[in-house]
C-alpha cells in the first residue's frame, strides 16, 4: 500500500511538472517560479490551483518518506494491530505535518500589485521577451504589504523547517528501532520474510536520503539567497534540475526493490515446487 501511494505521489508530481514546465530565479529580492508548460494558457483560477499543488507536492517530497516506515515499525512492534490501523497511523503523522506547512501551499500566488514587477525580473534573466509566452509566479524576501505582507522568510523558516526537522526525527527513529530488531535472533519471522523487511527497510532508507542529498545544494543556495539576499538569477536553475529528478530517481529505487522482491517470492515457490515429491503414473 505505501509503495502504491508513494509512487502515485510521483506520478503526479510528474504530470505537474510537464504541466508548468517551471523554471526558477532567485533575483532582486525575490524568488520566482517561471510557468512556460501548457497550464500557462488555462483559466487564472486553475492556474493558480495547479501552482499551490505544485508547492504541496515539493514538501511531500519528505512528508510522505515516514509513512512505509511507521508502517514497518508497527508491523515489527505492534504485531497484534490490523493493517487498517498501522496505515492509518502512518499517514495521519504526514497528514499532520502537512497540516503545518498549509498555509504555505499558495504563498506562491502574486498579488496584482506585483505581478508587473515579476515579469519584469523574468524578462531581464532569462532574456525573454514580450512576445514570449510565459506566466511568473513569486514570492519577495522582505515584507511588503503589496503582496499580502508574505515573505521567502517565513516560507523557509516556518513552512518548511518545522514539518522537515519533524519528519527527518520520526525517520530516524523509525529506522533506527527497525534495524536494531531486524539485526536481533527473531524465531517469529521466516528467513525469507526477515529479508524481505531488510530489504525494505533498505530500500526505505534511501528513498529517505535521497530528497536530502539532490536537494541539499538548492536548499542551502535558497537560504543564502535569503539571509544575504545576492542575486542568483539563473544560477537557481539548479533547484529546477533537481526537482525534475526526484521523481524518476524515486521511482528508480522502488522499481529495483519490487524487481528483487518477485525474484525472491518466484526463486521460493520453485523451491517448494521442487521439493514436492513427483508423482508417477
Amino acid at each position: 500500500i505505501c509503495i502504491a501511494v508513494n509512487a502515485s505521489q510521483g506520478a503526479f508530481n510528474s504530470v505537474l511538472l510537464i504541466s508548468g514546465l517551471w523554471s526558477h530565479v532567485l533575483s532582486d529580492g525575490f524568488f520566482l517560479a517561471i510557468v512556460y508548460g501548457p497550464v500557462q494558457f488555462a483559466p487564472a483560477w486553475l492556474r493558480d490551483l495547479v501552482v499551490s499543488l505544485a508547492v504541496f507536492m515539493v514538501f511531500s517530497l519528505w512528508q510522505f518518506i515516514t509513512a512505509p516506515c511507521i508502517v514497518q515499525y508497527l508491523l515489527l512492534f505492534r504485531k497484534t494491530m490490523p493493517n487498517a490501523v498501522r496505515v492509518g497511523i502512518a499517514y495521519l503523522f504526514t497528514a499532520c505535518s502537512m497540516g503545518i506547512s498549509i498555509p504555505y501551499f499558495w504563498i506562491f500566488v502574486p498579488y496584482p500589485a506585483i505581478a508587473g514587477h515579476l515579469r519584469e525580473i523574468a524578462i531581464r534573466v532569462q532574456h525573454l521577451t514580450d512576445d514570449d509566452s510565459f506566466v511568473v509566479y513569486g514570492i519577495g524576501m522582505r515584507v511588503d504589504p503589496a503582496n499580502g505582507n508574505r515573505t521567502a522568510f517565513g516560507l523557509a523558516f516556518y513552512g518548511i523547517a518545522p514539518s522537515y526537522s519533524l519528519t527527518y526525527a520520526v525517520f530516524g527513529f523509525t529506522v533506527l528501532k527497525i534495524v536494531r530488531e531486524l539485526g536481533r535472533v527473531n524465531t517469529e519471522m521466516s528467513i525469507q520474510t526477515v529479508t524481505l523487511q531488510k530489504g525494505f527497510i533498505r530500500m526505505q532508507l534511501i528513498q529517505g536520503f535521497i530528497p536530502l542529498v539532490i536537494l541539499t545544494i538548492p536548499f542551502v543556495t535558497f537560504i543564502s539567497f535569503i539571509i544575504t539576499g545576492a542575486n542568483l538569477d539563473n544560477w537557481t536553475l539548479m533547484l529546477t534540475f533537481s526537482q525534475w529528478s526526484l521523481p524518476a530517481v524515486q521511482a528508480g529505487v522502488y522499481l529495483k526493490y519490487l524487481m528483487r522482491a518477485s525474484s525472491a517470492v518466484l526463486d521460493r515457490n520453485h523451491r517448494i515446487m521442487s521439493a514436492i515429491p513427483q508423482s508417477s503414473n
